[in-house]
């Protein structure tokens, strides 16, 4: 996981547009509906590759996100962008976002973070590969006591 500054986030994203012909393409637009004028921008990115692998990689990176106490309970913007092969059932990555939908409900959540996110294709990859990529924003200033907290940087 990292924090990312500001003018971290749009190169981080640029990194993850590619143009197949099979692509939900995340967009500036995106970023700025769900990250603009965030106090706190985290990234969690996981590989995978196995039957489950999207739904391993979303939930690895919720541990890591709650190993560093940046609870899901704090969020007000989630954009997630899935790297795979166009042959990767879809039905495979709503079984991923539900991780995060079940995590905000059972973190009591009154107003669900908008939620936004994307498909690259690259039949390169291996068919049961997946790449998650998770940028999180926070606006609440209690969530910032954490930034010289996080482990594994």
């Amino acid at each position: 996981m990292k924090i990312l500054l500001k003018e971290e986030i749009i190169i981080e994203f640029e990194k993850l547009q590619t143009f197949g012909e099979n692509d939900i393409l995340l967009d500036e637009e995106d970023i700025n509906q769900v990250l603009n004028d965030k106090d706190l921008v985290a990234m969690g990115v996981c590989e995978k590759s196995s039957e489950t692998s999207s739904f391993d990689a979303m939930s690895s990176i919720v541990m890591d996100f709650e190993e560093n106490n940046l609870l899901l309970n704090n969020v007000d913007g989630i954009l997630i962008n899935f790297q795979l092969n166009s042959s990767y059932e879809l039905i495979r990555l709503v079984e991923a976002m539900d991780v995060i939908y079940s995590k905000c409900k059972s973190n009591n959540i009154n107003n669900e973070p908008d939620t936004i996110f994307g498909v690259s294709c690259n039949n390169d990859l291996k068919d049961d590969y997946v790449k998650v990529t998770m940028f999180v924003g926070y606006s609440k200033k209690g969530s910032l006591k954490y930034v010289n907290n996080l482990k594994g940087n």
